[in-house]
């Protein structure tokens, strides 16, 4: 009553001001008895309309408000529900829109009709559909999806435990209830849509949430989602888009983090005195009082914050009159936090149990203590035991005044202990402790048996991150606090001449110069970041800190921690340490990395006592090479010299498992069996294994035994216990890692005895034992890739709980099946989001097998068919990690129902071994049953199996006459080309395999005439009609072959565009080629009067007469015939499938040939005027071209397409005026010493917004806009083969809107059936009857090229920045329809073209990346950029952020090892580079003395400063390596020279290398001054920045997949490079007088120029590609080819020879 008339006396502004308070209080007396229930709802009535008076503070706190009423809600119901009603009645309608998908999400409120109806009306009043920039967006379901997303991440966040609580589950049953809209989200694309992302980081956040319910929920949340592969989440997004939600220490981690981004503001929050720090630690505190929920922790907070107010100068008490109030810290405070912290600025909260903050100066380690089972009980007792080792002055006040508050909010404590250990270690008073709880650290992880006293491994995992985060953030401080070396002896040298102190005098500088601080601004000195950096120094002198981060799964650090202590220990023998690293890769499952370890181990015989060692290495290292079956050989051959006893439990667990690998499951059994009888105490150890082998047999008796045996502990003694934990806890280690098949047996034994509450116990339990792995890796930035192992698991286990509901239990209630139709797919579906890697797929195949077995009650096989399938894609796996037993085990268990896929991948399994007879020979019997065979089912079954026998039976044809090409006479595989045709015509592979087929006969003609081979001149299938080499009936051949080829890639393309970057270019190239080399004989061109005798025969057929007019009749029919074939296939395939060739259609626009070129225009001009938006940045260069010609067809085209689609003209208009714009803009002159120029003072006639309504909008140009997205390959064997399935396939030729979604779901690829507004996204892009397709067709006519809603020009920002380089580009900023800026760099005084076509071929070959398994699974990639040439001297170019120069990144850590650097270093490089005249020893000896004395390598160091966390840090080095191979490959193949410091950027957010400037290619740099003779960059900075193995492992092994996957894809990639033979980009100036004149006179004449340097230039890069290279060292050409990895050692010692790098250039700097 007395509380109830106080807050009547208080006035309305008092109630609102002081609110935050007041709701404390009132949530406290919900807690009071029913009794009371009256008062307590007169309070909160009272309290709601005090706050009415102030309608959006209510608006505001509205749900705030209801989540703390929940309690009320079971008290009373009908007053919660008037106190609801009340507070909505006193809002607005809009405001009640605003929140009333929030307020829905609450189960309470959904239960109150007369509530729901009014939220429900207020929303349908005042939602409307938003429209932007002729942009309206459609509430679709996906749409909806997103958005409900997006408001509970926000609730996730939100301070009170209720509300997230409610949210995670509104969250869980909003993902069961949309599986299928959240699968299609996350398979759709390449990668998965923003909002899954941050909503996976926001549940990894709550899995370590103090609340146990929400980490549960959480866990359960991710599960639901699945495991996504990490490769297909984009993770500078995923981290730069959160700021709010995760915790600072994370933030400043975060290298890519949008909110701290410069290392100065980093500074700033290790300032305790700055406002950075001080927001971020009342926002903390706010938190924290915001969330408690007892009057003590409100006390506690409140005296906390009272402290930090007078810390900062923010409180108004007497005391502090004389101090001007800190306002501008005070401003930057929130509203909500000014409400809340005014009454604290005048109060006068004291401690008045002190007694509770003294704690023991013990000197055990916190976590030894007996009273710690929780990381909450470690942190708030160990963090106010640090803060009492705190000198108690002003400075540590902040501290001293937060130490109660830790003890009841761990959340406080885990915000301070950076900052606390930073300051103890910097006062030289700390270092101890943070030992003490390392040491226990290792001592518990030297621990086999877990019992009452010891912490659980939960715990430790938490505890040990939270430890390793100190780490890292003392590392952070280190590399953001430099250090002048110079500095102390400057500072010694002034003491030595100050004069002598009395003792008075000398006293104080004793007390000051130790302090590490500066106590008037809080920066550090040289002796507290020295004192920092020792500390570091002394953690990583062993590998102690590896070791542990090994034993608790955070493998990246391990490896951190590794490379910083051999960077410490310059001489470390790799050697020594091998068993540990190979470990290490094999847990991170890095192959590459122990492809290098093997390679630069030491071959050296070791001592006597390291034979065991070896042993493990031998062993350690087929294991990590996918060489199971040695792996097993080398085991049975090391027990067999070795009785069995307790030292050799490791050799016999490594054993069974590998066993385990090869699915030798009985023998696993019988094994363990054995060893358990006679060593019953290894039952803890070895029954986990049966119970793993005995599930995945499906032998219920076996697995119902095995789980019933009680866990026994191993009784080791503590020598063996030492000697074990030296040998990297093995028994340990394979103890965790089948602990969770462990789990599975159980919950399956439960399931099959039909046993629901043992079931729901055992599955809870499984869910608990990745709950402690999980949150401790939510704790740091890259949690999602640590954790990834674990989440792997948890959808195995969320795939189990959804089967046995639905199909054991049948109990579709829990699992909320909404769509029945979609059920059987939901485990296809989330298989296809696990990436494509054995160690993931094959258990997710296994607990399918073992599922559908436990399902089939009756043993009727009804499942036979999927049982069938889930085998033949282990095979399929097993066949592709090279794993023999394996395969051959899957392969036989398949065949029973499955005989011909069978047949199909066990000849394919031959193939790859090398057994090519006998793969044909199997392939041929089976064809042989097929043909005998009449009706496949005939009688007993339905039309199903007829449907996919015939797809089967096209794939046994197709499959045996791609592997008959080279061994059976062409007629006899035509035939099987044939027949495979004729059994599946609706599928892309057949009619693209003999396109091929073609293809390939139509070169075995030149080789196979024996005039070819006696002409000196060179025949190809480019200029055969012109060939004096070639006889007449050859060339009749090939005209026909030309033309079947083309038909069939024609049709091909109707079926699928799978191989369209194949299929597409070879057509178009054949095409135009034949043609050209066909016109001189249509038309002949009188011959020059000036000319070359090597242009004669691209001018003028030297043939006879009667062959030439042969020629002429055949090819000129032919040439029709073709045309004719082409024109009529663009009609029946969409247009956007062009887009995959534009750039190359573009170059052949001035055609010689008529015929052919008013065709080949006609298809541009379809393209066009389908695509206005992306085709036209494609074609500017051609409307800025200095040859006539392809100018004016340019235009011709635009106007055609005009006339198509009327609404281009005017966007013609517009886009030709911002041409002509840009040209000037680009071209202007700057004066030398001005940085910026203004677009409205400079260029007056220049539009600037694109805004206005009526003006056509112009798509910004940015790579992401303008990449084609093409639908998805079909699906034809899914993992789920049910008789609809079946059925679909066998009724529809065309794909049903089901069957899309499934397609695209599985395939990883975009929805066929995603419809949008593109008249308003896009200009002229639905437009004529070429969009329409006829009924027989694959594609969709709803496929959206560009789903993504296309962003168009707004405006032009005014501010222009110039650059100081020689050409002063300008960097202009494209402001966007979406509200964001787009900057770009207009560059003069350069042909962008060569870098245009370059990009090309770099955009084309990571499509092959992409397709190719072994680089789509390292992530291989180009980092490409938009590059639009306006003419021959201008041109746009995309500017990328966070790039920095290699030159400038190198040089920092220069300086900061000598203050005198530049000094130093160029007086020590004039040296080397004015020693050009010498001799090359001399030069070398220069060099090399270089190096040792003035330029180390440095560059390791770059990536320990700027990635402090672990997983960036492997993410960003691995990056950088990868990428430094693929692109010093593809620069090798295309002679890319000039790579100096400033053409090679680095990404400082993902670590990858960025080229510039393509401009010397064509291995030009050869024909310079001083000639570039090294093949790459490789200098050994680069060397060193790729860590302790160097160029091997990773580098090594990539460029041979990139070499090899060349090779391959050579005649693809050749085709890019042909533009350029007609396009004039290769310099004129390397050509001769003679050449320069044709070139010029075919512009004049024919239009289309043939550059003769370029097709000399194409031919040596087809040199380079096949093997050939020279010796740079001695000039020798090497005679024959070399191998792929041959090759790339070759070039790799060219790369890094210092003979070589010492004659370069100086200013290509070598040095660096």
């Amino acid at each position: 009553m007395f509380r109830f008339v106080f807050l009547s006396s208080l006035e309305p502004s008092q109630i609102v001001a002081t609110r935050v308070k007041l709701l404390r209080s009132l949530r406290l007396a919900l807690q009071c008895s029913s009794e009371l229930s009256l008062i307590v709802f007169n309070l909160w009535k009272q309290f709601i309309r005090h706050l009415s008076t102030n309608v959006d503070i209510l608006s505001s706190m509205m749900l705030q408000l209801i989540a703390s009423l929940l309690p009320f809600h079971e008290i009373n119901f009908e007053h919660f529900q008037e106190l609801v009603l009340l507070m909505l009645n006193n809002i607005s309608n809009s405001q009640i829109a605003a929140i009333a998908d929030d307020l829905l999400l609450i189960p309470q409120l959904n239960r109150m009709d007369n509530i729901q109806t009014k939220l429900n009306k207020c929303k349908k009043l005042h939602t409307t559909e938003v429209t932007d920039n002729q942009t309206k967006v459609k509430n679709d379901e996906r749409t909806l999806l997103e958005n409900k997303f997006q408001r509970l991440i926000t609730l996730l966040n939100f301070d009170m435990v209720d509300i997230r609580l409610h949210a995670l589950n509104s969250l869980e049953n909003l993902l069961k209830t949309n599986r299928p809209y959240l699968l299609q989200m996350c398979l759709s694309r390449d990668t998965v849509p923003p909002i899954i992302t941050r909503l996976i980081l926001t549940l990894l956040e709550r899995c370590n949430d103090t609340n146990q319910n929400i980490r549960f929920i959480a866990i359960n949340s991710l599960g639901e989602i699945g495991a996504i592969d990490p490769g297909r989440i984009e993770f500078r997004k995923l981290y730069s888009k959160i700021v709010t939600s995760t915790s600072l220490i994370n933030r400043l981690l975060s290298n890519s983090n949008s909110e701290i981004n410069t290392d100065d503001l980093k500074r700033c929050y290790f300032k305790l005195y700055s406002q950075e720090f001080a927001l971020e630690l009342f926002a903390e505190l706010t938190r924290a009082f915001l969330a408690a929920d007892q009057v003590r922790q409100q006390d506690t907070i409140s005296y906390a914050i009272q402290e930090c107010l007078k810390f900062y100068n923010l409180n108004l008490s007497d005391d502090n009159e004389k101090v001007k109030v800190n306002q501008e810290l005070w401003a930057k405070l929130n509203q909500e936090q000014q409400d809340l912290f005014k009454p604290l600025r005048t109060s006068k909260y004291v401690l008045t149990d002190e007694t509770n903050l003294k704690t023991s100066r013990s000197q055990e380690a916190i976590l030894k203590q007996l009273t710690v089972k929780t990381y909450e009980q470690w942190l708030t007792q160990y963090v106010p035991y640090l803060i009492q080792h705190l000198p108690n002055n002003n400075y540590y006040h902040l501290f001293h005044s937060c130490l109660f508050a830790v003890r009841f909010n761990s959340s406080i404590g885990s915000f301070l202990l950076p900052y606390v250990i930073l300051h103890l270690i910097g006062e030289n008073l700390g270092q101890d402790v943070l030992d003490r709880e390392i040491k226990a650290l290792i001592f518990y992880s030297n621990q086999y048996d877990t019992n009452e006293i010891n912490p659980s491994s939960d715990v430790l995992h938490q505890i040990g991150q939270s430890i390793f985060t100190l780490i890292d953030f003392l590392l952070l401080f280190s590399s953001l606090n430099n250090i002048d070396p110079n500095e102390q002896a400057k500072q010694i040298n002034q003491r030595k001449r100050q004069p002598a102190q009395t003792a008075q005098q000398q006293q104080l500088p004793q007390q000051l110069n130790p302090d590490p601080l500066n106590i008037h601004d809080g920066t550090w000195n040289n002796l507290g970041i020295t004192r920092i950096r020792d500390y570091i120094r002394l953690l990583h002198t062993d590998l102690s800190l590896a070791r542990i981060a090994f034993k608790y799964d955070h493998y990246t650090r391990a490896y951190r921690h590794f490379e910083m202590y051999s960077s410490i220990e310059q001489q470390i023998n790799i050697t020594h340490n091998s068993e540990f690293l190979l470990k290490l890769f094999h847990r991170l499952n890095d192959q590459d990395s122990a492809y290098g370890i093997i390679a630069v181990r030491d071959m050296k015989p070791k001592q006597s006592d390291h034979t065991r060692t070896d042993m493990y290495e031998e062993i350690l290292s087929y294991e990590l090479t996918g060489q199971i079956d040695e792996a097993i050989v080398a085991y049975e051959n090391v027990l067999e010299m070795n009785e069995l006893n307790q030292a050799n439990l490791h050799l016999y667990l490594g054993y069974l498992n590998n066993l385990l690998t090869q699915q030798q499951f009985q023998h696993t059994i019988d094994q363990a069996t054995g060893i358990i009888v006679q060593y019953p105490t290894w039952t803890n150890m070895l029954n986990p294994l049966r119970i793993e082998a005995a599930w995945k047999l499906s032998k219920w008796n076996l697995l119902e035994k095995f789980c019933s045996h009680q866990k026994e502990n191993i009784d080791l003694s503590h020598n063996e216990q030492r000697n074990e934990s030296s040998k990297m806890n093995i028994l340990h280690d394979l103890n965790v890692s089948k602990q969770f098949e462990e789990y599975v047996g159980k919950i399956l034994c439960q399931a099959k005895k039909q046993n629901r509450e043992e079931f729901y116990a055992e599955f809870r339990l499984a869910l608990n034992s990745l709950m402690g792995p999980i949150s401790a890796a939510s704790m740091e930035v890259g949690s999602y890739q640590r954790a990834y192992d674990y989440l792997a698991k948890l959808h195995l286990l969320k795939d189990l709980e959804y089967y046995i509901l639905k199909n054991i239990f049948h109990d579709d209630h829990s699992i909320m099946i909404i769509d029945n139709d979609s059920v059987d797919d939901v485990w296809s579906q989330r298989h296809a989001l696990l990436p494509p890697n054995s160690k993931f797929i094959e258990p997710s195949l296994a607990l399918r097998r073992t599922l559908l077995l436990l399902d089939d009650i009756d043993h009727s096989k009804q499942h036979a068919l999927e049982i069938g399938e889930c085998w033949l894609h282990s095979a399929r796996i097993a066949r592709a990690q090279n794993n023999s037993l394996a395969a051959i085990g899957s392969l036989m268990k398949a065949n029973q129902s499955h005989p011909i896929e069978v047949a199909i991948e066990r000849a394919q399994w031959m193939w790859d071994k090398g057994e090519k007879d006998r793969a044909i020979m199997s392939l041929k019997q089976k064809k042989i049953e097929l043909l005998e065979s009449k009706t496949i089912n005939e009688g007993n079954h339905n039309e199903n199996r007829l449907q996919v026998s015939a797809d089967l039976k096209a794939q046994v044809w197709l499959l045996l006459a791609r592997y008959s090409e080279q061994n059976s006479p062409h007629e006899a595989v035509f035939e099987m080309y044939k027949q495979s045709q004729e059994a599946a015509p609706h599928w892309e592979e057949t009619h693209f395999y003999l396109a091929q087929f073609y293809d390939t006969l139509l070169s075995s003609c030149i080789e196979s005439d024996p005039t070819s081979s006696n002409s000196n001149s060179t025949t190809t299938t480019n200029n055969f009609l012109s060939s004096t080499g070639l006889s007449l009936e050859n060339k009749l051949r090939m005209m026909e072959y030309i033309r079947l080829a083309v038909n069939t890639y024609c049709r091909s393309l109707k079926y699928g565009c799978d191989f369209i970057y194949q299929s597409l270019t070879r057509l178009l190239t054949m095409w135009l080629d034949f043609a050209s080399d066909l016109a001189p004989f249509i038309k002949p061109v009188p011959a020059p009067t000036t000319t070359t005798r090597k242009q004669q025969p691209s001018t003028t057929p030297t043939t006879n007469l009667p062959d030439a007019a042969q020629i002429k009749q055949h090819g000129h029919a032919k040439l029709s015939e073709i045309t004719r074939e082409v024109s009529s296939w663009t009609t029946r395939i969409p247009p956007y499938l062009f887009l995959a060739a534009f750039p190359y259609m573009v170059s052949r626009i001035c055609h010689s040939e008529d015929m052919t070129s008013k065709a080949l225009n006609a298809i541009i001009t379809q393209v066009f005027a389908a695509f206005p938006q992306q085709t036209l940045w494609m074609m500017i260069n051609l409307y800025g071209s200095s040859n006539s010609m392809r100018r004016d067809r340019c235009i011709a085209i635009w106007n055609e397409a005009s006339n198509i689609e009327p609404g281009l003209h005017d966007f013609v208009v517009e886009a030709t005026i911002l041409i002509k714009q840009l040209d000037t803009l680009c071209m202007h002159a700057v004066a030398y010493g001005q940085n910026k120029i203004s677009l409205s003072a400079h260029f007056k006639s220049f539009k600037r917004s694109y805004a206005n309504q009526s003006a056509c909008p112009i798509l910004i140009p940015i790579q992401s806009q303008m990449q084609v997205c093409l639908p998805p390959p079909p699906v034809r064997f899914s993992l789920s083969t049910t008789s609809a399935h079946l059925q679909q396939q066998a009724n529809n030729d065309l794909p049903t809107e089901s069957t899309v979604k499934l397609s695209a779901m599985v395939n990883k690829q975009g929805a066929l059936g995603r419809t949008t507004n593109r008249k308003a996204a896009q200009l002229g892009s639905t437009t004529t009857g070429i969009n329409k397709m006829p009924p027989k067709t694959y594609y969709d006519a709803r496929h959206q090229p560009f789903p993504d809603a296309v962003v168009t020009i707004h405006s032009f920002e005014d501010s222009i920045d110039v650059l100081s380089s020689l050409q002063r580009p300008k960097k202009i900023v494209i402001r966007g329809s979406d509200g964001q800026l787009y900057p770009f760099l207009c560059k003069s005084q350069d042909d962008l073209r060569v870098d245009s076509r370059c990009l090309d071929f770099c955009h084309l070959f990571n499509k092959c990346l992409k397709k190719n398994s072994e680089t789509r699974r390292r992530q291989l990639n180009i980092r490409t950029y938009a590059v639009y040439p306006i003419n021959e001297r201008c041109g746009l170019i995309e500017w990328l952020p966070n790039l920095c120069t290699f030159r400038s990144l190198v040089t920092k850590f220069y300086r900061q090892r000598s203050s005198n650097f530049s000094e130093v270093s160029n007086r020590e490089i004039k040296v080397y580079g004015n020693s050009k005249d010498k001799s090359k020893e001399a030069r070398f000896n220069d060099f090399v003395k270089l190096l040792a004395f003035h330029q180390p390598a440095v560059f390791h160091q770059y990536f320990f400063a700027a990635y402090p966390d672990p997983n960036r840090w492997y993410i960003s080095r691995m990056n950088f390596v990868r990428s430094t191979a693929v692109m010093s490959m593809i620069g090798y193949i295309m002679g890319l020279g000039d790579r100096h410091c400033e053409n090679i950027l680095i990404d400082t957010c993902t670590g990858e290398t960025v080229h510039v400037d393509f401009n010397c290619l064509f291995n030009k740099g050869l024909t310079f001054e001083i000639p570039e003779k090294v093949p790459f960059r490789l200098t050994h900075n680069i060397v060193d920045g790729m860590g302790t193995l160097g160029v091997e492992g990773v580098f090594r092994k990539t460029c041979e997949i990139i070499l090899h996957l060349i090779r391959d894809e050579r005649e693809l990639l050749v085709s890019v490079l042909k533009t350029f033979i007609y396009d004039p980009l290769v310099e004129w100036k390397s050509a001769t007088r003679e050449e320069v004149a044709n070139m010029k006179k075919q512009q004049i004449e024919g239009g289309e120029v043939v550059n003769m340097k370029a097709q000399t230039h194409v031919r040596n890069i087809l040199e380079r590609v096949r093997g050939y290279c020279t010796d740079e060292l001695t000039g020798k050409r090497v005679v024959l080819p070399l191998s792929v990895e041959g090759q790339v050692d070759h070039l790799i010692q060219q790369a890094t020879s210092n003979e070589l790098l010492c004659q370069m250039f100086i200013g290509w700097a070598a040095y660096l």
